[in-house]
This record gives structure tokens, C-alpha cells and sequence, in this order.
């Protein structure tokens, strides 16, 4: 959805508003509103349509509860967050929360980064694929549900925080930013320090910080934009 910003000139005043999706059916017709290819052809979704749409059926067919987390369908049991789908650019994902407790018979289920512990994810790139493994996601689902109705817990290793030279230097500049920082919630420092480690060059560094000053100043979580459901 378009709107034109009121002024003079209106030619080059055009902005995407977006928002979240209500439901699987919306987010399959629009995406989940988190960039500005929000309700367009080149939104992730509408690139793996078909692939999406296939994970989203499979997992309906689970008799999980489906509802809107985060922006993207999540499915869930006796309100415990079971699994969640996404698109991405080259791949659409189906993610367990408690992936590294469930048997992978198989060995399709990845960690989606090195300081994960618990969550694991499953790419595809094709409706075929889905397909092709539709009864072994059928199967990790009912583990993760057994999982929920046994109380079986993860212990959690207590990892370091990593050390950002470039975010160092900020705070170092800002002390009203670094009391800011940390009044937050541990969970909520360690995503910002996650996030900004996760960029691979000075300059994407950088503009991650700068684009999470105004947040944290806020008092807001790097996620609690797309948290909860609607």
C-alpha cells in the first residue's frame, strides 16, 4: 500500500506503509512486512511461492495451531512455539525451536548460525523438496510435541558475549547510549551483540549500530517490532 506524503512537490514523496500480516493467507499474498518489498514481486514469498505455500499446507495438516509471530506463520502447541516458517532470498526455511533435541534421522535439520544452541532449520528450495520429505517433517513434528508434553528441557550453555571493536568505540563516545544499553534485558543485549558481530565487514558493522542507536535509546528489543502475535 502507497501513500503520498502531504507537500508541495509529490513526485518523489512516495513510501511504503507496511504492516504485518493477519494470517498465513495474507502473508502468503503479501510477505510478512519486515523490508519494503512488502506487497510486491519481489518480496521473498512471492520468489518461492509455490515452495512456500507447500510448507505452509504441510504444516496445517499437523494439527498445530497456526497463527502470526515475528511477522510469518508460526505454529504452536498448548501455547508453546513448535516451529516457523520463512522466506529468504535464495531459500524458503522451516525451523523447529527445540531442533537440536530431535532425532534427524536423515540430517536435514541445520543450525542457522554458530551461536545457536537449541533452534535447527530446514531449507528448501523447491515444492519438490517439501514434498520429498513431508513425512519426515511429519515425524520431527511429533517429537516436538512430545518434547511439550513431557516438560523436557535444554540446558543452555552460558556462552560469552563477543567483543565489537566498532560498538566499543560508540559507547565509548555515548555514555547516555551505553546506560541505555545496558538497562535492556541480557536476552535483548545479546541479540544486538549477535546481530552486530553477524556482519561480516566494518561498514556493514557500522550501519547495523547506527541503525540500533535510536532503539536502544528507546528502551526496545532489536526484535520486539515483529514479537507477539496479532
Amino acid at each position: 500500500m502507497d501513500q503520498t506524503t502531504p507537500g508541495a512537490d509529490h513526485t518523489n514523496a512516495i513510501i511504503t506503509i507496511r504492516q504485518k500480516p493477519e494470517s498465513a493467507d495474507e502473508y502468503l499474498a503479501k510477505g510478512c512486512g519486515r523490508c519494503n518489498r512488502w506487497n510486491t514481486p519481489q518480496c521473498s514469498v512471492q520468489q518461492h511461492h509455490s515452495t512456500m505455500k507447500a510448507l505452509i499446507e504441510l504444516m496445517r495438516q499437523t494439527g498445530l495451531r497456526e497463527v502470526i509471530k515475528w511477522g510469518v506463520p508460526c505454529y504452536t502447541y498448548r501455547e508453546k512455539n513448535i516451529a516457523i516458517v520463512g522466506a529468504f532470498r535464495q531459500y524458503c526455511s522451516l525451523s523447529f525451536f527445540k531442533g537440536a533435541m530431535l532425532e534427524d534421522e536423515i540430517g536435514i535439520l541445520k543450525k542457522p548460525g554458530e551461536n545457536t544452541q537449541l533452534a535447527r532449520a530446514i531449507h528448501f528450495c523447491s515444492e519438490d523438496e517439501v514434498q520429498k520429505n513431508a513425512d519426515h517433517i511429519r515425524n520431527l513434528v511429533h517429537q516436538a510435541i512430545l518434547l511439550e508434553e513431557n516438560g523436557k528441557q535444554f540446558e543452555v550453555k552460558s556462552a560469552q558475549l563477543p567483543k565489537i571493536a566498532e560498538w566499543e568505540e560508540v559507547l565509548q563516545n555515548n555514555p547516555e547510549l551505553r546506560t541505555a544499553f545496558e538497562k535492556l534485558t541480557p536476552g535483548k543485549q545479546k541479540a544486538y551483540l549477535i546481530s552486530f558481530s553477524n556482519a561480516k565487514t566494518i561498514k556493514r558493522r557500522t550501519n547495523r549500530i547506527q541503525k540500533s542507536i535510536p532503539l536502544i535509546l528507546r528502551g526496545e528489543g532489536l526484535h520486539d517490532r515483529y514479537s507477539g502475535s496479532r
